[in-house]
């Protein structure tokens, strides 16, 4: 039977004002850790539900809040803390109009965080927040916590596995923090993280970087994710070296460069291919690639023809551009994350490659191979029976 101290646990509560919290974070001595059930951010209506509450007097429940490393972080309760420090900030106002029906609310009706009375705003201030702080509990626990905490029924089971990934998970975590700092948002490359979409695309990125092979990245990515062990350091450093590349690649702040989860996966396996074959200055013809690519890939897919003329180099004019195009659209729409499906569109990205003067070198792999499609594709082999052919005999390490 455990004994009591054991039974106590890391947990240690404590009560604060409103302000005091908000004050925190706006000084910077507590921060809200970035979301970690890949939840979307709440609608305007749930926000104005949680100021109602604080407004009526009635709970909202308590933050979580972590206290390792130099600044406390919070690491449940980010939303309520931001609708309300919204609030206070002036971003919102009071919906007097929701139920219950309060007299009193109902005058509040529109009103501003500086508009209401000083007796009011005194008890906004006042509020009291209930903050418990976690110490000493290893990080990769941090979520599997939350998600029996919150009962996230939403999740799927594969999401459920990635949250439940353990110290695999938890720099799955670091790199996806690490990318939003570089500017990995829904606004510059199309998705969110909702359904934690950006963990499973850094999942599958570590298992096959790991395992130096892309179709790990749907062979291996959920056995890797079970066994929670952690990749190690080279990996995880190669895996960042690419998010790192692609974020930096001025074309992803063209118009109309927007990713999918499939398709971000491809890029970012061919930038960690090409730094471990050609080092990193691989990277300025990928670049070069990608901007003129996606463009014209959602041209294609919307049934349009080319705007732009594909930026190759005089040795490879042959090469049916549209088709292929075409061809990496169809292979990026359904069971887009398959292995097939992944291995494919790897091919044609490295074809792009070598007609755009990206391999350095003929002889390193996979540039024999690709000097043979080429040259097949040129005598008008058909692009989807060629590129199968590469896959089926064996395409994909490195």
């Amino acid at each position: 039977m455990a004994s009591p101290r054991s039974l106590r646990g890391p947990a240690r509560p404590r009560t604060a004002t409103l302000r005091d919290v908000l004050s925190e974070l706006a000084e910077g001595n507590l921060r809200i850790d970035s979301d970690r059930m890949g939840t979307p951010p709440w609608p305007q209506h749930r926000r104005r539900m949680v100021v109602d509450s604080v407004l009526r007097g009635w709970p909202i429940g308590p933050v979580y809040v972590i206290t390792t490393g130099r600044i406390p972080r919070v690491i449940d309760g980010a939303q309520r803390l931001t609708a309300l420090l919204d609030f206070v900030k002036g971003a919102f106002a009071v919906d007097g109009l929701l139920s219950p029906v309060d007299p009193v609310l109902r005058e509040l009706d529109g009103a501003h965080y500086a508009q209401l009375s000083t007796g009011m705003r005194q008890a906004v201030d006042d509020y009291p927040i209930v903050v418990i702080e976690l110490d000493g509990i290893p990080p990769e626990h941090l979520r599997p916590i939350f998600v029996r905490l919150n009962g996230v029924d939403w999740l799927t089971p594969e999401q459920r596995l990635f949250i439940e990934a353990g110290g695999l998970g938890e720099q799955v975590r670091d790199l996806v923090n690490q990318a939003a700092d570089r500017g990995l948002e829904p606004g510059r490359i199309g998705f969110s993280n909702v359904g934690l979409a950006y963990d499973e695309v850094v999942i599958r990125l570590l298992a096959a970087t790991e395992a130096r092979q892309v179709s790990a990245a749907a062979d291996e990515f959920e056995k890797r994710a079970k066994t929670g062990e952690p990749v190690v350091d080279e990996v995880k450093r190669r895996a960042a070296g690419s998010l790192a590349s692609l974020l930096r690649l001025p074309s992803v702040d063209g118009a109309g460069i927007r990713f999918s989860k499939a398709t971000l996966l491809s890029w970012l396996l061919l930038l960690v291919q090409a730094d471990q074959r050609f080092g990193p200055a691989s990277a300025h013809h990928i670049g070069r690639l990608l901007e003129w690519f996606e463009r014209q890939r959602r041209r294609i897919s919307a049934g349009l023809k080319l705007s732009d003329p594909p930026p190759v180099i005089s040795e490879y004019p042959a090469l049916p551009y549209p088709e292929l195009l075409n061809l990496f659209n169809e292979y990026a729409a359904i069971d887009a994350l398959g292995a097939t499906q992944i291995l494919h569109r790897d091919v044609v990205l490295w074809l792009f490659l070598l007609a755009c003067g990206g391999l350095p070198s003929e002889s390193v792999s996979p540039g024999p191979r690709l000097f043979r499609l080429y040259a097949a594709l040129a005598d008008g082999a058909d692009p989807d029976t060629a590129v199968t052919e590469v896959v089926s005999e064996g395409w994909g390490a490195w």
